[in-house]
């Protein structure tokens, strides 16, 4: 089977602005070598643009990653502050899991698939069922 990739998204992981005539849509080395040349830079060989291909969707998986990773810290934030309403059992747990999240994108084997199904999240501590006490918001209005 032939190597099919992103000619463009790989042009703009070597160096922006590259100057070439002919599409690169179906991304196959056919296609690279037909495309007429006209950059005062050398050509990049396939095996380069492959390459950089390969470094620009590890970098896309490693953001979608970190980006979910965030949204998941971002939602235990108001458990970190001083007046939340949890107990001292349940306050390491959390600091416990949000260290997990953070040290997830140098895990062995990450990015995986950017943050889906495949990304081993560590459980999230049930905290709302650990706190101190009901908060108002929480409480459903009689």
């Amino acid at each position: 089977m032939e190597n099919v990739i992103n000619i463009r998204l790989a042009l703009e992981q070597i160096g922006a602005g590259y100057q070439f005539g002919g599409s690169v849509t179906a991304g196959t080395q056919e296609v690279w070598d037909a495309v007429i040349w006209e950059d005062k830079r050398p050509k990049p060989s396939w095996a380069d643009v492959c390459a950089a291909h390969a470094s620009a969707v590890q970098s896309g998986l490693f953001a979608a990653l970190r980006s979910a990773r965030d949204t998941r810290l971002a939602s235990t934030d108001k458990i970190l502050l001083p007046d939340y309403p949890i107990s001292a059992d349940a306050l390491p747990l959390v600091k416990a899991y949000r260290a997990a999240l953070r040290d997830l994108p140098d895990a062995p084997g990450a990015p995986w698939d950017g943050g889906g199904t495949s990304t081993p999240w560590p459980t999230a501590p049930n905290a709302a069922s650990s706190t101190a006490s009901t908060s108002q918001a929480d409480q459903p209005c009689a």
